[in-house]
């Protein structure tokens, strides 16, 4: 689990990483054992073992009162969180079982707000959102829930948006191969809109366009923006 405190922070923004207080070399470096000790632990253990350094982040950090009834567990059920969030992170889509049928369909295929939950890799905090697929068929079409199945999976994991737009649509393209594919999300990000500029209901969109779809003369576009409208 990575953390980003003054010349560790990547891009150069040192002063929007560093906190007020800065943190103990020791909790640091026991920071950076985080994954390797928690996923060890839970290996041997069963999963019902918790690392003291997530103890010592949400106690320290977030004041955390370890004696209460509702905090003894936190520690572990923060960890558990982490772990569904970033559920597909080892797996670069062959767990998704894909298949192909052959159709003489050739008219574009849109499938609408598709719910998303992903985690930001700057901030460790939820962006949510849905997504819109659309596509021209060319001789081949796939099952309609392999389409949530891909942006589901490929969601499970840190990153950023761009990069969440940009895997979808490689996924999709690479398997179906269609004339054209759009891909666009729309979210909320968490870390902006409850923290930093704290602007919530701000939304970001990403699209990522091929085909018969990147092509500005021809009308897909415009019939895919119409469609999700």
């Amino acid at each position: 689990m990575a953390h980003y405190i003054g010349d560790d922070c990547p891009g150069g923004h040192h002063d929007q990483m560093v906190p007020a207080d800065p943190i103990p070399k020791q909790l640091l470096d026991k920071y950076d054992r985080l994954e390797k000790e928690y996923q060890k632990l839970k290996a041997e253990q069963n999963g019902h073992a918790v690392p003291d350094c997530a103890e010592d982040l949400l106690v320290v950090h977030a004041g955390l009162d370890m004696t209460s009834d509702h905090g003894r567990d936190t520690p572990k059920r923060f960890l558990n969180m982490l772990d569904d969030l970033t559920s597909h992170k080892n797996c670069n889509g062959d767990c998704i079982k894909w298949k192909v049928f052959e159709s003489k369909a050739d008219e574009m295929v849109v499938v609408k707000q598709i719910p998303f939950v992903s985690v930001c890799n700057h901030h460790v905090i939820p962006f949510i959102g849905h997504a819109w697929v659309g596509y021209v068929p060319d001789g081949e079409v796939v099952g309609l829930s392999k389409f949530a199945r891909v942006v589901t999976h490929f969601a499970r994991r840190l990153q950023v948006q761009e990069e969440l737009t940009n895997d979808v649509h490689s996924f999709i393209d690479a398997t179906l191969a269609p004339k054209g594919l759009v891909v666009r999300l729309e979210a909320e990000h968490l870390c902006m809109t409850i923290r930093g500029a704290q602007a919530p209901g701000v939304t970001t969109v990403t699209t990522k366009t091929s085909g018969v779809f990147a092509d500005h003369t021809r009308t897909a576009k415009m019939e895919f923006l119409e469609a999700i409208r």
